[in-house]
Order: C-alpha cells, then structure tokens, then sequence
C-alpha cells in the first residue's frame, strides 16, 4: 500500500513540473531558452541592443531570457526612443542611446517605412520579394546621429565599465555594414545575433551565405538558427516566392522557410555547442550536415520449415 501512495506522489510532482506551452510558440520558446542560456554560460553583463523599436527585446530579455545585466538600446527614430525612455524610467541598467549604428560617425538620412519594423538606413528594394512593398516603402526621411560601432563601444565601456558583452543586431539589411566597419572591435564581444536574409528586402543587404561568413572571419561560430517572429504567410504569398530557398534543407540538413528571415546566435567559442539540455561538446561545422542514418531492415522471424 506504501508504494502505490508512494508512486502517486511521485507522480504528483512529476505533473507540477510540466508547462503547458502554446503549440504556435514552441520556435519562440526554444529560442529565448536557447538566448538565456547562452547569456549565462558565457557570464554576459552587458548586451548591445541594435534597433530596439519599442524595447521588445530589452523586455524578453528580462521576462523570458532572466537577463538582468546592463542593456544598452539604440534606436533613431524620436519617437520610439520615447517610448524606450518612458519604459526605462528607473531602470539604472537599461540605458538609452537615440542614434543608429553606422559605418561613419556623424549625420545619416534615415527611412522610416509605412511599418516602422521595416523602417532602415537602406533603402528598400522588392524584386526579389513583393509580398512585402506596401510594408516596406517609404513614408518619411528624418536626419539622424550616426556612431561607429567602435566608437560606440570606447565610449560605453569606458562609461559602464563593461567586461563580457553580447551583440544584437537587427537594423533591417544593415548587420553586416555594422560589422564590416568594426572588426578589430567585434572580437570583444562574447556572442552576436543578427537577422540573416534569405530573401533581401533592402539595397544593402547581402545573402545569409555571405553574412555567416563575415561573422565568422570576426571570429564567431554558428550556435543557432532561430526563426523570425513574423506574420504566417499565405499560400498564395509563399507561392510569390523564388523556390530556390526551399533546396537549402537538403543540402544543410536545416528546415527553413523561405518566406521568413532567420535570426543567427554566434559566438567565438568552438568548444561548447547549446543543444536542448545536451551538455558542452564539440560544434558541428556549419556545411552540410550529414543524413540520417538509414535504419536497419527488418529480418523475418525464422519460419520452420514444411517437410
């Protein structure tokens, strides 16, 4: 009788261990675990988030990665730097700088779209996609302060006194400009994330092929690929597109949509590899992974044999 109450109990705090997660919100998931793993493995105390908007990522940062190091903002457009000053109100570790990150210090020409998640230094461009043209135009041209991001990160880290800081990059079609200007000074940052095009939406941006390979000339190594959150395109939206991208899977053993953008985590380490609760060990390399294994055939039982 001891054991059955016993096993019921087992079971009892086995249950009060499961979280229901939303289907719909498993790639979301799995990314900001994948992130806050990373952030603490690697000891992060300070993340540079690059096209902040509103401070969606600051807050996941917060709420769902359990992030709770510096994080510095920056975002051109006057009014979403509003909204960020307004949300970091009391916050001494949440600091907000209004200006783009660009390949020169100074004065830059930036577009804000009719969606301001599209808005960009880059002018957009639709002959690769045009699911995205009413989005993606645009609506108005403002003069914002550019930095270097060398230069920006002498400056913050002689204010801030930072040591192991973390790189976010989504300035729609500008990464690799960003990281391509600094260099010398990316290899002080411990991991970096970037939005990877496989479609390109503006002047500037470059494959994902082309921008996995600058990052990894800095010094990274791939860790994940993330899907973008985005709207779920129709089928008549996913027909628009260029079937090229859909041979990617089988070459790289990756299912990825092309409809989508894909966010990359990178890091310089090539002795640990974030799997789902898998342990460190060494990183596969980023060409094509091999097949699976074919299973073995099933052999029929031996039948006696008739006289």
């Amino acid at each position: 009788m001891r054991s059955i109450v016993q096993k019921v109990k087992d079971y009892y705090r086995q249950l009060r261990k499961l979280r229901l997660i939303d289907a719909r919100k498993l790639d979301e998931f799995w990314g900001q675990r994948h992130l806050s793993r990373l952030l603490k493995h690697y000891r992060v105390d300070c993340v540079f988030d690059v096209g902040a908007n509103c401070g969606q990522y600051a807050e996941m940062l917060r709420r769902k990665a359990r992030f709770e190091g510096l994080v510095i903002s920056f975002e051109p457009i006057p009014e979403a730097a509003a909204i960020l000053r307004e949300k970091a109100k009391g916050q001494s570790n949440w600091i907000i700088e209004e200006m783009a990150l660009a390949r020169t210090d100074g004065q830059c020409s930036f577009n804000i779209m009719k969606s301001p998640l599209f808005s960009s230094l880059s002018e957009p461009r639709h002959d690769e996609v045009d699911i995205f043209r009413e989005r993606n135009r645009v609506e108005q041209a403002v003069s914002v302060r550019t930095e270097n991001l060398a230069t920006a990160y002498s400056r913050l880290k002689w204010a801030h006194r930072f040591q192991r800081p973390f790189l976010k990059l989504d300035t729609q079609g500008f990464d690799v400009e960003i990281v391509s200007s600094a260099k010398n000074v990316l290899r002080e940052f411990i991991g970096l994330q970037s939005e990877l095009a496989v479609k390109k939406l503006y002047a500037n941006s470059v494959d994902f092929r082309t921008a996995i390979t600058v990052y990894e000339e800095c010094g990274f190594l791939l860790s994940a690929f993330l899907a973008e959150q985005c709207r779920p395109l129709s089928a008549v939206d996913r027909d628009r597109l260029h079937h090229g991208a859909r041979r990617l899977d089988l070459r790289s053993g990756l299912r990825l949509d092309p409809a989508r953008l894909l966010n990359v985590i990178s890091r310089k380490s090539a002795t640990a590899r974030f799997d789902q609760g898998a342990p460190c060990q060494s990183l596969r390399p980023l060409q094509a992974m091999p097949p699976p294994p074919t299973p073995p055939k099933k052999l029929a039982p031996n039948r006696p044999r008739l006289p």
